[in-house]
């Protein structure tokens, strides 16, 4: 199943999930590919946090360990989502949010995390930061789907539309990009799948 197409599901899943593929090892949507040492440190903080994350000791290893992978690779995307994930399940959602941003600093295009970081902003209240980087996160997934036709990207924009206008708009997107977004029937309903649950899950349970 595709990473990309989970990432839009929740903001959850748009940081939890880069955590359960750690061992890939893949670069992300920016094309980089990681430094072998930051992978490695990465992995050893997922290790530590995933069966420990109520252990303040294991909480503490493990993001240690990711900023030194960041250290090690700057432009390391899964050691920040991963980063920021851990901080946000730890109730420091301001840490989290400076982690994303830190990364966007470095990437300033990448749609992923500036729809995660949108929702940290919707989160803390800050709802015109929020649209802004919302409208940011579209505009660049647009421009993805334009340069690789990957519909992953395609249906996170139908997400970042949907927290900007609602989910009606998305809605009639969808049902005119159906058919062409798909390759074959079962990749059109795992498209349906996902964007039905963005259409139908309510705003709070992605912004929590």
């Amino acid at each position: 199943m595709n990473r990309n197409f989970l990432l839009a599901s929740s903001l959850f899943l748009f940081l939890s999930l880069m955590s359960c593929n750690a061992q890939r090892n893949k670069g992300l949507c920016c094309g980089h590919k990681p430094d072998s040492a930051a992978i490695v440190l990465n992995n050893q903080a997922v290790n530590a946090y995933t069966y420990r994350s109520n252990s303040p000791d294991s909480v503490k290893k493990a993001l240690t360990l990711l900023d030194n992978a960041i250290a090690k690779d700057p432009d390391y995307q899964l050691a920040y989502a991963n980063k920021a994930k851990y901080l946000n399940d730890q109730g420091n959602v301001t840490q989290a949010l400076e982690t994303l941003n830190a990364y966007l600093k470095r990437n300033p295009t990448e749609p992923y995390t500036i729809l995660g970081a949108g929702m940290f902003y919707e989160k803390m209240g800050n709802k015109k930061e929020a649209m802004d980087y919302y409208k940011r996160a579209e505009e660049n997934f647009k421009r993805l789907y334009e340069e690789d036709h990957n519909s992953a990207h395609e249906i996170n924009r139908y997400f970042a539309i949907m927290l900007i206008e609602g989910p009606k708009r998305i809605k009639a997107l969808y049902e005119a990009e159906r058919d062409r977004l798909a390759s074959d029937e079962e990749n059109r309903k795992a498209n349906d799948t996902f964007v039905m649950s963005i259409i139908e899950t309510p705003r709070e349970e992605f912004i929590k």
